[in-house]
């Protein structure tokens, strides 16, 4: 097991020890995560694979634990499953931010994803966020854009939808 692996896997058990997760007495971690292809998903196969869902699996082989994947459609509902403590941990791709650490407990950042616009091919190619005035936003109600850009651009026009991201795309 790597050094990564080993640091995730220490990490995970105090957290999860001071939520009140009690791997003695508790032979199944709940884990709740949505479909993407940076967390977890089913390969063509129908194999669960990710790299979230590869550090979970490394994390209960270590404590002898079986894991039940819980799926929901978009952050908001990941989001709500841990409010509503029907999961253990959230394995979700989760950006941390100010709001999120008042209710959450957080492990330790393996990884850092950039921010990225996707607009319409043909379209004004924006690269910054003042580039942003005059375009039709939408974010994704739960995402951590809307914070971002509450605290960066508070003037910045935006529509908040409830859909997951990747039917944004579609």
């Amino acid at each position: 097991m790597s050094i990564l692996r080993r640091g995730v896997c220490l990490a995970l058990t105090v957290i999860l020890t001071a939520c009140g997760w009690d791997p003695l007495a508790d032979d199944e971690l709940v884990v709740v995560t949505r479909n993407a292809a940076t967390t977890w998903y089913e390969d063509r196969d129908g194999v669960p694979a990710g790299p979230e869902h590869d550090l979970v699996m490394a994390f209960a082989a270590w404590a002898g634990v079986e894991v039940r994947w819980e799926v929901r459609d978009s952050v908001a509902e990941v989001l709500e499953a841990l409010k509503d403590r029907d999961s253990a941990i959230a394995a979700a791709g989760l950006s941390v931010t100010e709001a999120r650490r008042r209710i959450y407990s957080f492990g330790p950042v393996y990884g850092e994803t950039e921010p990225t616009v996707v607009c319409r091919r043909g379209g004004r190619r924006p690269t910054s966020i003042a580039d942003l005035e005059g375009l039709s936003l939408a974010l994704t109600s739960a995402s951590a854009h809307v914070e971002i850009l509450a605290r960066r651009a508070p003037d910045l026009a935006y529509e908040v939808v409830p859909e997951a991201t990747e039917l944004l795309l579609q």
